[in-house]
């Protein structure tokens, strides 16, 4: 089996999830409400990705598999998007920052421990670098334990530990079904609890004319990009990767988001410790991938 589409595919990913940091946090600032956001990009996402998904195959889901799509859909984009969301209110961007690198940590143990995968030295010792690496990013050491903080900081741990256990049970289902399908049926079924959860605070925003030009372009990036590319790309790597490689690509998002800032904002340097934690985490990935390239091609 080639693998390097679906390793190309996973950088966009990573990449594309980068620019979501920057945008959605000018469109948070232009006065949308958090639930506002994730209402119109799960809404918007699941009516492209449907409409592609019908256009590229008309497979209907089984009934015998309705309920695994919707306890997906709970996983990683209901759960995900909410408790991301209320973490994120009661606590700060840089403890939320480091804490969503524990999704590949907690990939790996979820998949060991459920039997999906065996346990490997090599990508393990990867997952470990590339966690090294990223924690001197992000400046571990301005992590805040303060009582305040305490329940965002849990709820930011419950979102990665849901979208850890959407990445390990959502490849049976993508071994049967095209992966299109997968993602798409998922957001739809999340857009039918999200949508009216956020309704309020859309309306709330319109009267309060927070949809300017700039705000829909923003938005229109945020349904294409790290919505629709982005799920898409990577339901279509966890189809042909284990769950673990997959996750371990997340420890790039924060690179990515430096080189970002680095090429839009003048202030914004490369300094020592960014290269050596950049190339603590270049060097973990090609750890997890190596192991992953060492593995037989059967499923």
């Amino acid at each position: 089996m080639a693998r390097g589409g679906p390793l190309i595919a996973l950088l966009i990913v990573q990449f594309s999830f980068a620019t979501l940091a920057v945008i959605g946090k000018d469109v948070l600032l232009a006065g949308m409400p958090p639930l506002a956001l994730v209402a119109i990009r799960v809404l918007f996402a699941s009516l492209l990705l449907g409409t592609l998904a019908l256009a590229r195959a008309r497979e209907r889901i089984p009934w015998s598999d309705l309920a695994r799509f919707a306890g997906l859909s709970l996983l990683g984009v209901i759960l995900n998007q909410l408790l991301f969301i209320e973490g994120l209110k009661r606590t700060t961007a840089v403890n939320a920052s480091i804490l969503i690198v524990t999704i590949p940590v907690f990939t790996l143990l979820v998949a060991v421990l459920v039997g999906r995968e065996r346990f490997e030295r090599r990508a393990a010792v990867g997952v470990g670098v590339a966690l090294l690496g990223t924690l001197t990013l992000l400046h571990v050491e301005r992590f805040s334990t303060t009582n305040s903080l305490v329940v965002g900081n849990l709820l930011i741990v419950l979102n990665c530990l849901s979208y850890s256990f959407y990445l390990v049970f959502s490849r049976p289902l993508l071994q049967r079904h095209p992966s299109l399908l997968v993602v798409a049926a998922t957001f739809l079924m999340g857009a039918i609890v999200l949508v009216p959860l956020g309704l309020p605070d859309v309306i709330g925003a319109a009267d309060a004319g927070v949809f300017s030009a700039r705000v829909w372009a923003e938005l229109v990036w945020i349904i294409l990009v790290p919505s629709v590319v982005a799920y898409a790309l990577n339901n279509y790597a966890l189809k042909r990767l284990r769950s673990s490689t997959v996750a371990s690509f997340v420890f790039l998002q924060p690179v990515f988001g430096i080189l970002l800032a680095i090429a839009w904002l003048p202030n914004e340097r490369l300094d020592t410790r960014t290269i050596l934690a950049g190339a603590l985490i270049l060097a973990g990935v090609a750890l997890v991938v190596r192991a992953e390239r060492a593995r037989p091609t059967t499923p």
